[in-house]
């Protein structure tokens, strides 16, 4: 007889990352380095939280209150122990951060940009890592879903400090507009001929193709954004985050099976009438708007 199945619909996930990895993209050689990197991984959800830690990194112990965040990081220079040589790699910098990199290119590229010390970065490290390890033990515990990273948001649920994973739906509708109706929405590059959001312009014979009816003529173009994320569509997993030296490790526990039921159209065309009905990305009008964070 074959053995008995576990009996809740539970998927588990876990995973580990160093914390050298996340300490090379905040002491790196280009200004907008972890700018760029946290543009691929974090969502509108989590970026609030991304750029407070950063700036209360940055910020002087007598700063009055958190500015409202922007969509670049703060920038600074690692502040290195005096007893660190300048450019000599494979030293202990400080215990349990060995071979981080080498000082002088950090100084020498923002010689303007404030100064932290070395012991912030690494919490700046642990917090980027901690976030990495879960969003990819999400990856592990939702394998039928086939998810990327952007699709899952980080995010601290209470004052107590609890962190869950809030899983947007796969399946989202698209939200599809003209180029006239994407430069009234503030889309991110609208304005270029050749690139839409993350470069994608599809034309009539795309949208022909995949979803049986064009909503323009043949031959136009297009401005494809996903749906705007309701907070009743998404899934909650459980996350476990712990730091041990140079480790960060997080646990997800989630349902094995998709709770979004429901026919959704596949697109729906916007006519610059009434509200944007599409998820904001990067630089799109309204990206940072604190009603939904």
């Amino acid at each position: 007889m074959a053995p008995k199945p576990f009996p809740f619909p539970v998927g588990v996930g876990v995973d580990i990352c160093h914390l050298k990895r996340f300490f090379r993209i905040l002491n790196s050689r280009q200004d907008d380095n972890a700018t760029r990197w946290a543009k691929k991984v974090f969502t509108r959800q989590e970026w609030p939280g991304i750029w407070q830690s950063f700036h209360r990194a940055v910020a002087s112990s007598d700063a009055s209150g958190s500015p409202r965040p922007q969509l670049s990081l703060p920038k600074f220079r690692v502040e290195w122990p005096g007893k660190q040589k300048p450019g000599v790699r494979g030293t202990t910098l400080e215990p349990g951060i060995d071979d981080m990199g080498s000082p002088p290119l950090i100084n020498e590229l923002s010689p303007a940009a404030p100064s932290i010390p070395i012991s912030k970065v690494r919490v700046l490290a642990q917090h980027l890592a901690g976030r990495w390890a879960a969003k990819e033990a999400t990856v592990k515990a939702s394998r039928h879903r086939k998810l990327l990273l952007k699709d899952i948001s980080i995010v601290q649920c209470n004052p107590l400090g609890s962190v869950h994973a809030l899983i947007a739906p796969k399946h989202a509708t698209d939200i599809v507009m003209s180029p006239e109706v994407a430069i009234k929405r503030d889309l991110s590059k609208a304005q270029s001929p050749n690139a839409g959001t993350c470069g994608q312009i599809v034309n009539s014979q795309f949208v022909s193709n995949t979803q049986t009816t064009s909503p323009h003529g043949a031959g136009g173009r297009f401005f494809i954004r996903k749906a705007r994320i309701r907070e009743e569509d998404q899934q909650i997993a459980e996350i476990s985050i712990s730091h041990d030296n140079e480790y960060a490790v997080a646990v997800c526990m989630a349902l094995a099976e998709d709770s979004h039921s429901g026919d959704r159209p596949r697109w729906i065309l916007d006519d610059g009438l009434g509200e944007p009905l599409h998820e904001p990305e990067w630089g799109d009008s309204g990206y940072l708007e604190g009603e939904d964070l």
